[in-house]
């Protein structure tokens, strides 16, 4: 089931962004409950994205240990089926407030271990 596998709570939100017409969502994580300390989550066929006005992700690296911050963190989500799929609403927050991201989908799909330097190339 997809809800059992958004397990993400106080996770770091790396970045979030159009990809031809799935919609990705990357996050980072402590990797408890098994759960790899990297994913991407894949909205497949993204009909539909809406990102609370002030919703801005910034993130860095630190080089001298290898770590990845960031200003936004995953604090909740709500997965509803629809006709057409699915529908997520998450609860973001930033250092401003608390924002909210909608994403409507026909699927879902979990990359982990994605590669950090992805981020950057706007992959």
């Amino acid at each position: 089931e997809i809800k059992s596998r958004f397990r993400f709570s106080n996770a770091a939100v790396l970045g979030a962004r159009r990809s031809g017409k799935d919609f990705h969502l990357f996050i980072e994580s402590d990797g408890e409950d098994k759960c790899s300390p990297r994913v991407k989550i894949i909205f497949r066929n993204a009909y539909s994205v809406d990102r609370e006005i002030g919703l801005r992700i910034v993130t860095g690296e630190d080089e001298k240990y290898g770590f990845v911050f960031s200003n936004c963190k995953y604090l909740y989500e709500e997965i509803y089926r629809t006709d057409k799929g699915y529908e997520f609403h998450f609860l973001l927050w930033t250092q401003r407030a608390l924002r909210y991201l909608t994403v409507a989908c026909e699927d879902v799909e979990f990359d982990e271990n994605f590669d950090i330097g992805e981020i950057r190339k706007g992959k």
